[in-house]
């Protein structure tokens, strides 16, 4: 997952997220909206929304669900409830 597309950081719209382009390699899109979280994008196109926090120092990335049915307003609200329970 490296690369200059695992960086990409904007506020993320539904549209935002239509237009996110198959690469042909899966990547990261982080959401500036919410600390951690980002969409995911398969090498296949498939989009889902994940949250990404620490547990005992090591990155976890905890699935949402997908992003073309979750809009990101609605995505937005577990990751800040996923975070301030796992810290």
């Amino acid at each position: 997952m490296r690369g200059s597309l695992s960086l990409l950081r904007q506020r993320l719209s539904t549209a935002a997220i239509e237009s996110l382009p198959i690469t042909g390699q899966r990547y990261r899109a982080y959401d500036t909206g919410a600390a951690g979280l980002h969409v995911r994008v398969k090498a296949s196109g498939k989009r889902n929304w994940y949250v990404r926090y620490r547990r005992e120092g090591k990155p976890i990335d905890y699935r949402i669900g997908d992003a073309v049915a979750i809009r990101p307003s609605t995505a937005r609200e577990p990751s800040s409830t996923r975070r301030s329970v796992r810290g």
